[in-house]
C-alpha cells in the first residue's frame, strides 16, 4: 500500500506539472494573440488620429465654377443684360482670381453700336468659396 500510495503520489506530481505546463503554454500563446491584437489596434487608432489631424489641402476652384458663380451673379443683379453677359476668369494664386465682366447695354453710342460694359475685379476664394463681395459692390449700369 505505501508502494502505491508512492505510486500515486508520484503520478499525480506529474499529472500537476503536465497540468501546470500545459496552462503556461496556453497562458503564453493566447497572450501573444491578444497583445498583438492590442497592438495592432493601438497602431490602427494612431494611424486614424494622425489622419484626422492632418492637414486639409484647400479645395481649388476651376475656372468654369468662377466664370459660372460670376455669370449667375451679374444675370441676378441685371436681368436685362443676362443675355449679353460675357465673364473671362484668369488665377493670380491659389486664392484669389481676376475677374473680367463685359456686357451690352441698352444705349447706343454715337455711331449707332450698342454701348459695352467693361470692369474687371480681383475675388478672393476663402474655405474653398468663392467672395463675391465685390460683384456685389458694384454698380452695375443695369436699366
Amino acid at each position: 500500500m505505501y508502494k502505491t500510495n508512492k505510486l500515486m503520489t508520484a503520478l499525480n506530481k506529474t499529472v500537476f506539472w503536465l497540468f501546470v505546463s500545459f496552462a503556461s503554454i496556453t497562458a503564453v500563446s493566447c497572450g501573444d494573440s491578444a497583445e498583438e491584437k492590442y497592438i495592432n489596434l493601438l497602431e490602427q487608432r494612431i494611424g486614424e488620429t494622425k489622419a484626422s489631424e492632418s492637414p486639409e489641402e484647400p479645395i481649388e476652384l476651376l475656372e468654369l465654377d468662377v466664370v459660372s458663380e460670376t455669370k449667375e451673379l451679374v444675370s441676378f443683379l441685371c436681368p436685362s443684360v443676362a443675355q449679353s453677359v460675357q465673364v473671362r476668369a484668369k488665377q493670380l494664386s491659389v486664392d484669389k482670381w481676376l475677374v473680367n465682366i463685359s456686357f451690352e447695354l441698352q444705349r447706343l453710342d454715337e455711331f449707332g453700336f450698342p454701348m459695352m460694359y467693361r470692369d474687371n475685379q480681383i475675388l478672393h476664394v476663402k474655405h474653398g468659396k468663392l467672395q463675391v463681395d465685390a460683384l456685389l459692390n458694384l454698380e452695375l449700369p443695369c436699366e
